[in-house]
């Protein structure tokens, strides 16, 4: 939901209509998955919560398959199974949660689980943009030092046409371009960290204890 948008926008210039219309994948992902979680739910809660952040990981694992021109539904797919992998896990969680509360103590263990949701979350974004930023950064002072007059490539005639380093004009347009080279990879290594978080979830899966 947070990396999504600037990197359709910024790298691939889709515009805003196109960026709602695949953001709306993910609720309606989501929204599938509640009403399945109406049968769903008799099962074990534990194998629930793995397969929804199985489901989340996999849907991670597309995004990192995205190029620099990626299709709207290369991304509405991903985020599809992702919203659907929410709705998944968010059920039996909230059953774990409050399995062992009694019921006068409802009130105030919701207050907590949502403070703590909020909280992890907010943690989760930060590091994801700092990492894509942070990323992106290393990639554009790795990539800049190519962008030179003795580099063979650069002489090639399909090349020096639109990226001409000996004219400001193309100059400039190679400059963008790096960047926005750079920015594509520090948004791809936010979705592998997306990836590592959801899998190290699965051995906490193991830990929790249930009894219906």
């Amino acid at each position: 939901m947070t990396l999504v948008p600037p990197l359709l926008q910024g790298v691939s210039g889709y515009p805003d209509s196109v960026i709602g219309f695949v953001l709306g994948a993910r609720g309606i992902g989501t929204m599938v998955a509640f009403f399945l979680m109406i049968f769903a739910s008799r099962f074990d809660p534990r194998a629930m919560i793995a397969l929804g952040f199985l489901l989340q990981a996999f849907a991670g694992w597309q995004l990192t398959e995205l190029d620099m021109n990626p299709s709207a539904a290369g991304v509405f797919w991903p985020m599809a199974l992702q919203g659907f992998g929410v709705g998944v896990l968010w059920v039996p969680i909230t059953m774990v949660t409050f399995a062992t509360l009694k019921p006068d103590a409802v009130a105030e263990g919701s207050a907590i689980y949502h403070m703590v949701r909020n909280v992890g979350s907010s943690i989760h974004i930060s590091l994801s943009i700092t990492l894509a930023v942070r990323m992106s950064r290393t990639s554009h002072a790795e990539l800049a030092p190519a962008i030179s007059p003795y580099n063979e490539a650069l002489s090639l005639p399909w090349v020096t046409g639109g990226w001409n380093v000996h004219d400001p004009a193309g100059l400039a347009a190679l400059g963008r371009e790096v960047a926005r080279q750079a920015a594509m990879i520090g948004y791809l290594d936010s979705f592998v960290f997306f990836i590592a978080t959801a899998l190290a979830v699965l051995p906490l899966v193991l830990l929790i204890r249930w009894k219906r």
